[in-house]
């Protein structure tokens, strides 16, 4: 049986996890460059503890930081980056390089631009699918665009009659 390099080394032991302050909460919070998130006097007990990240429905995890009494909810990317990763273009955004919204690895990480962030996810087949009905749904609905009826939408035989009743109207203006 082959085993991948390291499986019974550092690696098994944590001894390549790195630990940082989290910028801003130095001295509260610590960030790994493998993505985990501990608090250093969880509870005020002067112990440290590692914190349990949430899954948000866009995929990505984030951490409650208490700070002056009030918590703050970070992502955890966003935390790794700001420890680890030299920002000297003031980029913007976190890109994950394997497109792996749950990877919060340092080497996973990555500053771009927002445009760059997009292109990244055109390319690697990120960007969600329209499917069909989709496509023809947002036709339709282009047909209908400009035209109300108290907020409802019309139909386009309705729009052509209240384009009509328009034109009329502009013609008797005096």
């Amino acid at each position: 049986m082959q085993r991948s390099p390291g499986w019974w080394g550092w690696e098994a032991c944590g001894l390549d996890e790195i630990w940082k302050d989290v910028p801003g909460f130095e001295g509260r919070y610590s960030v790994s460059n493998k993505g985990k998130v501990k608090s250093l006097n969880y509870g005020n007990t002067g112990q440290s503890r590692n914190l349990k990240p949430n899954l948000k429905k866009d995929g990505y995890y984030d951490v409650a930081l208490a700070d002056s009494g009030k918590y703050r909810y970070m992502r955890v990317h966003r935390l790794v980056a700001l420890a680890f990763i030299p920002n000297p273009n003031r980029k913007t955004v976190i890109n994950h390089i394997n497109g792996v919204k749950t990877d919060n690895r340092v080497e996973n990480l990555e500053w771009c631009t927002p445009s760059e962030n997009t292109l990244h996810a055109s390319k690697n087949g990120l960007l969600p699918q329209n499917t069909p009905a989709q496509i023809e749904a947002r036709k339709k609905n282009a047909l209908l665009a400009g035209a109300s009826n108290k907020g409802r939408k019309v139909s386009v035989e309705t729009r052509m009659k209240m384009s009509i009743a328009h034109q009329r109207r502009k013609q008797y203006v005096i």
